[in-house]
């Protein structure tokens, strides 16, 4: 809403500086002892020249050019005037905090004068600086101030501009009531000021139905705002019908009517677009998020969250928390959550959750009444889709961390794989330069892989006779039948199974059972090098060949013996032979 004042122009003619003395405490520098030294320089200088240096300075060096300036011999009513004219410099630049403080002294120069003519003046611009900081309470105070010398010198324009003011503090407030009660008696008086058809009158119309809008009386709305549009157009007052136009489209989307609301939202936006108005920030602001509404209804989405974008590409950080903007953060995560952008959609309404929740505790904020269905419409979807999100993350991590495991599990494999393969390798190499050097020896009697035979001295006949007898048998391959074992051996060597399992225990260094087995993988070994056509046997087949009732037995006695499958052993050999 824009500011409602009237200030004389012999008032605001020379406002042209500002200082930040009290920063440094510059309230009570009269009170001190020992006050801070004005250069000789700047006493020869006059008022024009310190104030154009206070313009120029920063807040802490302008605070000489202020001392300077007090000491300067003038009547307080100029004094008043000086301090209006610092205070309005502040004001026009946006700094709202700073200015108060020099209305204050104006206040306390002008009343210690009785300056009349001045004091209600101040007042009226201290109150839209802490409206404009959001300090209601205190507006509301300096507007009452403004009241009453207003009735007190029987001014009904000021009367009518503070009880705008006080209307709209009342509103911001949501104190409804109050602001109707406010509106009905500005509008009581407007006849009798100098305001009538002008953009004061528009601008109450405006706050009238406004309040209206807050109590959801959409027919009252559009008289008021209906009036205001009619003095607006007549008088081309730009913000005024761009802020109804608006109004009216708020009624009939409050109605769920976009079609015929949005016409009136587009009027406002072309004429916010096509002039350069100040103070139309908020316009600006409504007339984007109620667009982007519509759009949102009629599920274009995209050029909803292109309205919304725009407006946040607009806020200053002292917007943020107001209501009006707060729900252009909850209609973008609405808008996003349509077009299933989780992400983008969890992110504004967690920033509009959180901001929300700082407003809550902020005593300076703006009540506003018009999205409250809409802010609470929304809360129960946005919740069950962090849940899902939620649970969507734990599946994602526990896959993830499945799919790693799995990862390792197979990349460890793979590792040991490699490995085994190395080490296959190495065995293969060195078992077969084992059996390529014992087949070399010429006369050698082979019946083991070893190296070198431990030379053994027999001195009973008998022994000796068995042992013969026993390679004997190896010599005519008898190892190699099924029914190979020692009772039969013994059998042949014509001796006891005991007796022969103790003579092959002592000069074969092994048991009965790992002799046999040697024998036949060595032969085994050895004929699979030699002889093509029997590496096209089966596994199975080449056990049943050498003596063996099961592959499993074969294998499990051929890896114990030269720690490789018979499969890998007979895959390498062709390899081999292929690469001769």
């Amino acid at each position: 809403m824009r500011e409602i004042y009237v200030v004389p122009y012999f008032l605001i003619k020379n406002s042209v500086f500002f200082a930040f003395l009290f920063a440094i405490g510059i309230n009570n520098i009269h009170a001190q002892d020992k006050q801070p030294v004005v250069p000789d320089s700047l006493m020869h200088k006059t008022s024009d020249e310190l104030i154009e240096h206070i313009k120029q300075s920063e807040i802490r060096e302008a605070a000489i050019f202020e001392l300077a300036l007090l000491s300067k011999e003038r009547r307080d009513v100029s004094r008043a005037e000086q301090y209006y004219e610092i205070a309005v410099h502040f004001y026009d630049n946006a700094q709202y905090q700073r200015c108060i403080t020099y209305f204050n002294r104006a206040i306390e120069f002008a009343d210690d004068s009785n300056n009349d003519k001045l004091l209600p003046v101040v007042y009226l611009k201290q109150g839209n600086a802490y409206r404009q900081l959001g300090e209601n309470e205190l507006a509301l105070d300096s507007y009452y101030n403004f009241l009453e010398l207003s009735q007190e010198m029987n001014n009904i324009d000021y009367e009518f501009i503070a009880t705008t003011n006080i209307a709209m503090i009342h509103r911001n407030m949501g104190q409804t009531n109050k602001a109707l009660e406010k509106c009905k008696k500005a509008l009581d008086l407007i006849n009798k000021t100098s305001f009538k058809n002008k953009s004061n009158h528009v601008n109450i119309l405006t706050v009238t139905a406004e309040t209206y809008l807050d109590l959801t009386a959409y027919d009252s709305v559009l008289h008021y705002a209906e009036m205001g549009l009619k003095i607006s157009d007549s008088i081309d007052y730009k913000l005024g019908l761009a802020d109804l136009w608006i109004k009216t489209g708020i009624v009939h989307y409050k109605k769920e009517d976009c079609e015929q609301a949005f016409p009136y939202f587009l009027k406002a936006e072309d004429i916010l677009l096509k002039n350069d108005l100040s103070n139309s920030f908020h316009q600006k602001i409504y007339a984007n998020y109620f667009i982007a509404s519509c759009f949102y209804r009629n599920s274009e989405y995209n050029p909803a969250i292109s309205y919304l974008q725009n407006t946040i590409n607009l806020l200053k950080k002292e917007d943020i928390k107001k209501n009006y903007v707060l729900n252009t953060y909850l209609l973008l995560a609405k808008t996003y959550h349509e077009i299933d952008d989780a992400e983008n959609s969890i992110y504004w309404y967690d920033e509009y959750t959180r901001l929300n929740e700082e407003s809550k505790n902020d005593k300076k904020r703006t009540i506003s009444k018009i999205y409250e269905k809409e802010t609470q419409e929304f809360k129960e979807e946005i919740s069950q889709l962090k849940k899902e999100r939620q649970k969507s993350k734990t599946t994602t991590q526990y896959v993830i961390a499945t799919l790693s495991l799995i990862s390792l599990i197979l990349l460890f494999l793979v590792f040991k794989y490699v490995q085994k393969r190395k080490s296959n390798k190495i065995l293969f190499t060195n078992l077969i330069e084992k059996i390529t050097k014992l087949e070399s020896q010429e006369g050698a009697q082979i019946t083991t892989l070893e190296e070198s035979r431990k030379e053994i001295t027999i001195d009973d006949d008998k022994v000796t006779k068995i042992l013969n007898g026993l390679d004997k048998l190896v010599e005519k391959e008898y190892f190699l039948k099924s029914d190979c074992n020692l009772r039969s051996m013994a059998k042949k060597l014509k001796t006891n199974a005991t007796y022969l399992s103790k003579i092959i225990n002592i000069h074969k260094e092994k048991n009965f059972t790992d002799y046999l087995n040697d024998l036949r993988i060595d032969y085994v070994l050895k004929r699979l090098k030699a002889d093509r056509k029997f590496r096209s046997f089966s596994v199975k087949s080449i056990a049943t060949e050498i003596g063996y009732k099961s592959d499993y037995s074969f294998a499990k006695h051929f890896k114990s013996r030269t720690n490789l499958n018979p499969s890998y052993y007979i895959k390498e050999i062709n390899r081999l032979q292929q690469n001769k």
